[in-house]
């Protein structure tokens, strides 16, 4: 995720050298050379004419001040390794305030420290001191300044509103594609096997990560199965084909459900599974070992749960927490 930020500062000239100096720091801080950096600088020329020039590391030696020649100066530089992706930063001079000039610097980067990193070193190597707009005199403003002033206002606010949509957005779009965690529960039998060992590509395949009591470990089964449940998860998926649920199928079950997990039973057509809660709970039901039949049903479940998960976020701020015991 791109993060984005603006400083203003009072306007100033600069001793010559003073930007080089800067851009050379900046290389030293992203650990990148002159050849991944670029310097573009924007030139008023009058009658709303612009042009927009790339510069070298010497000709930022020449320059003294932004203001109209040129007017904005940006860096980007193209990083690698640790942060590897694009960094830019721009400093620039803005003349439309309705009550004096300032300068302003504003950067695009992926990481909070380097990017404070950056604006350190341009604040300290040009000395520049936090710009603060003057306060109007009220009793001798205009009706006009007034509603300026009032129209910047809502801007900013409206500005402010959307960033903070925005940011919402991007949460929402990294939720629906996080990964999701599931233990898979099924009889360590030969038919159970190939449908779980099927039934988990599929999942991984959705960006589900998958624990089961599979694997070799020197203690009960039980006590194995039961440890491993216990690790954080978001859902809990039972495979019961007609050879019937294992010993331990219900206490697992009742885990799941005691800690407010999404419960999902995927059962063979011909398996038998008497009364009680296994007997009354919604299911997913498949042919013999035809376990693709059920992958539908699973998409459902799955959408329906990253949907909750969104929603949680969306009227809670945070990520939902994974009850442990």
């Amino acid at each position: 995720m791109t993060i984005t930020s603006t400083r203003n500062y009072e306007p100033r000239r600069f001793e010559p050298g003073q930007l080089a100096d800067c851009f050379e720091k900046m290389l030293t801080v992203l650990g990148v050379q002159k050849d991944d950096a670029e310097i573009l600088a924007k030139y008023h020329h009058g009658e709303g004419t612009e042009e927009h020039r790339d510069l070298t590391p010497d000709d930022l030696g020449v320059i003294c001040e932004i203001k109209d020649q040129p007017a904005s100066i940006s860096f980007r530089f193209h990083v690698q390794g640790e942060y590897g992706k694009d960094t830019s930063i721009r400093l620039a001079r803005n003349s439309s305030y309705s009550f004096s000039e300032y300068l302003y610097i504003h950067w695009d980067y992926y990481d909070v420290k380097i990017g404070n990193k950056l604006v350190s070193i341009l604040e300290e190597s040009l000395s520049l001191k936090p710009f603060e707009a003057p306060e109007p005199d009220n009793s001798e403003a205009s009706e006009r300044d007034k509603a300026w002033r009032e129209a910047w206002e809502k801007f900013f606010d409206r500005i402010n509103d959307i960033e903070t949509r925005l940011s919402t957005l991007e949460t929402s779009l990294s939720a629906r594609q996080e990964e999701l965690t599931c233990f898979l529960s099924y009889r360590f039998n030969v038919r159970s096997k190939p449908l779980a060992l099927e039934l988990t590509r599929f999942l991984e395949l959705l960006n589900i990560k998958v624990i089961s009591g599979a694997g070799y470990e020197p203690r009960r089964v039980q006590d194995k199965v039961m440890a491993r449940l216990e690790q954080p998860h978001d859902l809990f998926i039972s495979l019961i084909t007609a050879d019937g649920e294992s010993a331990w199928t219900r206490d697992e079950l009742g885990v799941a459900l005691g800690r407010g997990h999404a419960v999902i039973l995927l059962v063979e057509r011909e398996a038998q599974l008497g009364e009680g809660i296994l007997g009354s709970w919604e299911r997913i039901e498949f042919e013999q070992d035809h376990i693709g039949d059920a992958f539908i049903g699973i998409m459902e479940a799955i959408r329906f749960v990253r949907e909750e998960r969104l929603r949680q976020m969306v009227e809670t701020g945070k990520e939902p927490e994974i009850q442990q015991n």
